[in-house]
């Protein structure tokens, strides 16, 4: 786990955190996760969510996420540890290929 602020001085107020904050490209990251914030229920987009959450396999592909303002499944911890087990046991699949071609 690990945190990604959008503003880096939000973290240096509050202190010490329990993750690895990523200080480095933070303002581009969370931009780039921010485009997976829209939700099924209101398709607009979200400028500025103010907090997700999302599950990552090995390989980078965001396999859930978590909108506090959609409901409060993202709390209920037990549910994310069991989705991190499945993701620990599966086996790898085949890399992405080098060249994106049409």
């Amino acid at each position: 786990m690990i945190t990604v602020p959008h503003d880096i001085e939000q973290i240096d107020r509050r202190g010490a955190m329990p993750l690895p904050v990523v200080t480095e490209g933070n303002k581009e990251t969370s931009g780039t996760y921010a485009l997976f914030a829209r939700s099924f229920a209101d398709e607009k987009p979200v400028t500025e969510p103010k907090h997700m959450e999302f599950l990552v396999d090995k390989q980078g592909y965001i396999r859930a996420r978590w909108l506090p303002a959609e409901n409060d499944a993202w709390r209920k911890i037990d549910l994310l540890l069991k989705q991190v087990e499945l993701l620990r046991n599966e086996k790898p699949r085949a890399p992405a290929p080098d060249d994106h071609v049409h």
